[in-house]
């Protein structure tokens, strides 16, 4: 069997969002049902550790990967305290007077997912879910202005 490690890990994060991502959107655009309508994730908009041109492709995406890997040592054993960031990434005309309530659902997707989904779950990492303030930013490559929002997810990989 093989060892569970940090891209086993990943692969779980990824896994866990893009099977519950969308029917969360949804189920908060169904019970909030007012004009601020989330959109969802489409299958390619998943980035690992990094952005790329393709990013231009979608909106919104989803960005995740290694924040922080504290290991520490007991003899022979070692475990890996593991930072794990997940952001969704939405691109903001400057014109929506919504975008903050639109990226905090977002965020509350994701949270959602992950209290559901993964700790109650059979995955050998439980994670500590923290919150991430919403942030403005714009592409160093083009004039186009995006906000993110997300968590990071903290636990302890043996």
């Amino acid at each position: 069997m093989a060892k569970y490690d940090v891209e086993s890990l990943l692969a779980d994060v990824r896994a866990i969002i893009s099977a519950n991502f969308n029917s969360k959107i949804a189920a908060i655009n169904l019970e909030k049902n007012d004009s601020i309508a989330l959109d969802q994730l489409d299958a390619g908009a998943y980035f690992l550790q990094q952005l790329n041109g393709r990013m231009a492709n979608y909106n919104p995406i989803c960005l995740y990967g290694v924040e922080n890997i504290e290991s520490s040592s007991r003899g022979p054993l070692s475990s890996k305290k593991i930072e794990i960031s997940v952001i969704i990434i939405a691109a903001d005309s400057g014109e929506e007077v919504e975008i903050g309530a639109r990226m905090f659902r977002y965020q509350r997707a994701l949270e959602e997912i992950f209290q559901e989904k993964w700790n109650g779950g059979s995955h050998p990492v439980k994670f500590e879910i923290k919150s991430l303030v919403p942030i403005p930013f714009q592409d160093l490559n083009t004039s186009n202005s995006y906000r993110a929002i997300g968590l990071v997810l903290e636990g302890n990989l043996g």
